[in-house]
């Protein structure tokens, strides 16, 4: 397979990021007409589950992940495993809104690419907060976010993933070595791909302001409300799948965060437009 989506979700973790999975796949499928997508996964998924991906792999190697909750040790194997000459990786917790095919123009100028800005809610480059990203910037670490990225299979992207999982296999020795300002205590893709890409001196090749995705921590809005924001602000949708927080449109892909988002009446929205568009080109 030429290009496609790859989303990872390991069993284990405390949040129902399976569900969150089949719902984005979903939603890539209702807008774009490049909708492969592949789920790496140690779930066990039922027949109905399974036919929401045009992949299943699962996860090579030994579990790196298996005496953690937040299983993020075994993300590196991601470039190994994906099935396409050409990838980009989502997170689970996000849903694509419109379509975005135009990407993979923009994306073929290059060999690999993380998104490095993210925006808020209302379609503005938001504001690097401290709270969460003081690891990056007291160590000047690049502003890397794996919610997004993109990658080829090529020679240096071999060489960079390996470097990747030298680095979170050995989270700490590298953490001591390149955060030595603030350390994170707990292994993360984003900083383990900004000490890799310190380490192999990566920077974007292309820059576009559409390459990124709407990031809804609270902060990043400038809200000043708890994290579970949901509790103070207005979230409006149709059975179009056009969704309004704060009475704003959201465009693109949108990184939701709380998992109490996607509620059971969004899940059935995006059911009925899916098999709409399944049906239709039946």
């Amino acid at each position: 397979m030429n290009k496609g989506y790859l989303i990872f979700v390991q069993a284990g973790e405390q949040k129902d990021y399976l569900s969150q999975a089949i719902a984005l796949s979903q939603s890539i499928k209702i807008f774009n007409k490049i909708n492969n997508v592949t789920l790496m996964t140690n779930c066990v998924l039922t027949s109905e589950q399974r036919k929401y991906f045009d992949k299943i792999i699962g996860i090579p190697g030994t579990d790196e992940a298996d005496t953690q909750d937040w299983k993020i040790q075994n993300r590196h194997k991601i470039y190994e495993a994906s099935p396409y000459a050409e990838t980009i990786v989502l997170d689970s917790d996000m849903l694509c809104l419109d379509s975005i095919d135009y990407w993979w123009n923009i994306l073929g100028n290059t060999d690999l690419y993380f998104t490095n800005e993210v925006k808020n809610y209302l379609g503005e480059k938001a504001k690097t907060n401290i709270l969460y990203r003081k690891t990056f910037i007291k160590n000047n670490l690049p502003n890397i976010y794996c919610g997004m990225f993109y990658f080829k299979k090529t020679k240096y992207n071999d060489n960079f993933f390996a470097v990747l999982s030298e680095v979170m296999q050995n989270y700490k020795a590298y953490a001591r070595k390149y955060c030595i300002e603030h350390i994170q205590q707990w292994c993360s893709l984003d900083v383990s791909t900004a000490i890799t890409c310190k380490i192999m001196k990566h920077n974007n090749k292309i820059a576009s302001p559409n390459l990124t995705f709407t990031h809804m921590k609270t902060k990043l809005q400038n809200w000043n409300v708890e994290e579970n924001w949901l509790q103070d602000i207005p979230v409006a949708y149709d059975n179009k799948l056009n969704i309004k927080i704060n009475n704003v449109v959201q465009k693109q892909l949108l990184h939701y965060v709380q998992d109490n988002f996607l509620t059971n009446e969004l899940k059935e929205i995006i059911q009925n437009l899916w098999k709409e568009k399944t049906y239709s080109l039946a």
